[in-house]
């Protein structure tokens, strides 16, 4: 359990898979559409921030940095990547959670570099 400050860089993304909806419509396989990817933030599934949408790439680079007080016990950060759909709802891609108790464990280092794979 943590209370505090978060400060949380989204990075980057890279070799994004095609969505189901993409999937469904039988994309040639040599031709991947490229996607609008964005993230969203949780914690313990309570919207924080999200990124600016990335166009027309897999590889998405966002660099952005989100700050917010945990003002009650959190356990898990969580990362859930977006294709921004031009007809709502968006298309889920990929996500992942992070218990917080595994960065705690590191305190000594200030900051944590951490790929996850999706």
């Amino acid at each position: 359990m943590f209370n505090g400050r978060l400060k949380v860089t989204v990075c980057g993304a890279a070799e994004l898979s095609q969505t189901n909806f993409m999937t469904r419509l039988n994309f040639e396989k040599e031709k991947k559409p490229d996607l609008d990817p964005y993230v969203a933030v949780d914690v313990d599934e309570v919207f924080v921030e999200r990124t600016l949408t990335k166009q027309k790439t897999r590889d998405p680079d966002w660099q952005e940095t989100f700050d917010t007080d945990l003002l009650r016990s959190a356990e898990e950060i969580g990362f859930t990547v977006f294709h921004d759909a031009t007809v709502p709802p968006d298309d889920f891609i990929a996500n992942c959670k992070i218990p917080l108790s595994e960065l705690i464990e590191k305190e000594n280092q200030p900051v944590h570099d951490i790929w996850v794979n999706l």
